[in-house]
């Protein structure tokens, strides 16, 4: 097995799935801001 190389591709996939996380978490903070601006008229529901 070539150890070598499969740490090579182990970084590139890490720095994928950290990529993957950090859009998921921009998604569900823009979903959190849509829903105070929008939601939030009238009936404050926290």
């Amino acid at each position: 097995m070539n150890i070598d190389g499969f740490l090579q591709t182990l970084s590139i996939a890490l720095r994928g799935l950290g990529g993957i996380f950090i859009v998921m978490g921009i998604i569900y903070l823009s979903i959190k801001l849509v829903n105070i601006f929008f939601a939030d008229n009238g009936n404050n529901n926290k």
